[in-house]
């Protein structure tokens, strides 16, 4: 990985994070830089900076939901992204560890993942993967992971103490309060992985043990001692999967033409991107489910709306109530967490003697097919009644500029994160000749996307030329 391409990973990652720590502000983005700097040292393979994105996430998820805190698998997937942290063996443990978890699930799984592990750790390209799995015994490294642990919570502890003393005065409460609660759950926390690790790390091992088995079952054999190198006729990557539901699962599958019968004056929704007919044509009705209508709203009617930040003021969705909690509004209004992750919500009273005409109706479920994304499969319901108004429309210019001066008031949000997100099944494919895996970093990585994927990535793509 060359220098320009680290940054931009390190970037990449930060952004992300980000979007983690800030419970949904945009202000003071660099904060996400600092949090990432101060964790990235932590790591012992240069570049791999993926581990500080897995790792914060588990983290921050636990931080986040209290309610997870007793659940052995969230410390199962903590262990596995501290094994990181462990020089030299450390990025591969991590890898089996991520393998063992299926077994954790199905017994049955144990003799595919043995030989699915020992290819993979042919990744590495030294040493004997066979002797390497039947050797392994994850429970000495359980002090080794308590102690990584609460250095990762001394970490991010100090930073966040630090950015409270230095940003004080330029922080907004919001904020300032936020960071605050991160870094009370994080002493929580660190009280809970003195005994939850150990307990971890006992279950990983006993899979292991399941997977171990295998091997003097005669499955596998050793080299002979008398060649000069081992060979690697099969290697295998890393392939997270998230399952997507089929169409006829959907609660609130979209709408079609046929649930669509135009009005003057009303903006015509057959035309995709409002102005630009040759952009994904019938794209605004399909973020609909069932018949829409056509609805002229006066005053004194209220409608609402949330925002990242000012600049989404004149967007073109709308709820006729506020929602009563982000993750309500994340399923009800089927926001993916690509599309918004919240921040404010603005207030509009139709002004006396003025119209607003606008199309109603249910809102289609949605599911995000991008593979790139960190929220992919995320599954949202809909179902709620949304308002779809094009400020642009000849019908409705005049609220532009009474839209565009509205305040931003804070949600104040932190349940809207990672809602209806799958849990990944991590397997071990057999790397294709035209698939190739950095035997650096996050070496075990290989992405392989699907036609949906694709597809839906090509959509968003699409979705964002248009905005």
């Amino acid at each position: 990985m060359s220098g320009g391409e680290y940054m931009r990973a390190i970037t990449d990652v930060g952004e992300w994070i980000w979007g983690l720590v800030r419970g949904g502000f945009n202000e003071q983005q660099s904060i996400s830089q600092i949090i990432v700097d101060a964790i990235i040292g932590m790591i012992p393979v240069v570049g791999d900076v993926t581990a500080v994105r897995d790792l914060l996430a588990v983290v921050i998820r636990l931080a986040d939901h209290p309610e997870r805190r007793q659940e052995t698998m969230q410390w199962v997937e903590l262990a596995i992204c501290l094994f990181a942290l462990i020089p030299v063996a450390g990025g591969a443990i991590k890898g089996v560890g991520r393998l063992l978890a299926r077994v954790g699930r199905n017994a049955a799984d144990a003799a595919p993942v043995l030989r699915e592990a020992i290819e993979l750790l042919n990744r590495l390209g030294n040493g004997n993967a066979v002797r390497f799995i039947r050797e392994l015994d994850l429970s000495r490294y359980t002090a080794e992971l308590q102690r990584h642990f609460r250095q990762l919570v001394g970490r991010v502890t100090t930073t966040v103490d630090a950015i409270l003393r230095r940003g004080r005065w330029v922080l907004p409460d919001s904020m300032t309060e936020r960071l605050r609660q991160l870094r009370a759950a994080m002493q929580e926390l660190l009280a809970l992985g003195d005994r939850m690790i150990p307990q971890a790390v006992r279950d990983l091992n006993q899979w292991l043990h399941t997977v171990q088995r295998h091997i003097y079952a005669g499955s596998y054999h050793e080299i002979p001692s008398s060649l000069r190198a081992e060979t690697r006729e099969l290697e295998r990557g890393l392939l997270r999967e998230r399952r997507l539901p089929r169409p006829d699962e959907l609660p609130f599958p979209p709408s079609t033409i046929a649930n669509y019968r135009h009005r003057v004056p009303w903006p015509d929704l057959r035309q995709g991107g409002f102005h630009n007919p040759s952009h994904n044509p019938y794209r605004n009705i399909r973020t609909f489910s069932g018949n829409l209508q056509a609805v002229a709203l006066r005053h004194p009617r209220k409608i609402y709306r949330v925002i990242e930040n000012a600049d989404g003021r004149a967007g073109a969705f709308w709820s006729l109530e506020k929602p009563a909690s982000g993750r309500a509004w994340r399923e009800d209004y089927a926001v993916l967490e690509s599309w918004n992750s919240d921040g404010h919500y603005i207030e509009f009273e139709i002004p006396p003697n003025m119209t607003l005409y606008v199309w109603q109706g249910k809102v289609a479920s949605q599911v995000e097919t991008d593979a790139a994304k960190a929220t992919y499969g995320q599954v949202l319901n809909g179902g709620a009644q949304q308002l779809l108004i094009d400020l642009r429309h000849p019908s409705n210019a005049w609220a532009m500029s009474h839209v565009e001066a509205l305040p931003l008031h804070p949600t104040g949000w932190r349940d809207h994160r990672g809602v209806n997100v799958p849990n990944e099944q991590t397997r071990a494919i057999l790397l294709g000749h035209a698939e190739r895996a950095e035997r650096v970093g996050e070496f075990t990585a290989v992405t392989r996307v699907t036609g949906a994927a694709v597809r839906g990535s090509q959509a968003e793509e699409r979705r964002q030329r248009q905005q």
